[in-house]
């Protein structure tokens, strides 16, 4: 499913680079939208120790999304946390008693949609 939806992306709708990567096209009469940024971001305490919960609505047409994670401090870099195809994602491995702002973005064939408002969590 990942090499596909990375092969729509990547080929921007494009028949010709569709069917030159082995995939078939299935709808060539519908032409690529611009994507909304994902809404509702919601930020909760993962069941594990280190862990944060997200979830936002499904945007239409989105192929995948990307997940941005920092520490909540508006001079550190955001750092891709996952890319995933699902509108709910669970981030590990993040340091207990810190808050983390969180960001989403989805990509679709004509691109990629604004982020999200940003969330911001204290993970237990």
């Amino acid at each position: 499913i990942q090499r596909g939806s990375y092969v729509d992306t990547a080929s921007a709708g494009d028949p010709s680079k569709i069917l030159s990567a082995g995939f078939e096209v299935s709808d060539t009469n519908r032409a690529p939208t611009e994507l909304t940024a994902p809404e509702n971001l919601t930020a909760s305490i993962g069941d594990r120790k280190g862990e944060l919960d997200l979830a936002w609505d499904a945007v239409f047409r989105a192929r995948a999304y990307i997940v941005e994670i920092r520490i909540n401090d508006e001079t550190l870099p955001w750092q891709q946390a996952t890319f995933t195809t699902r509108s709910r994602v669970t981030v590990q491995n993040l340091e207990t008693g810190k808050t983390y702002a969180a960001r989403v973005k989805a990509i679709g064939a004509k691109g990629d949609s604004p982020w999200s408002i940003v969330v911001n969590k204290i993970v237990a």
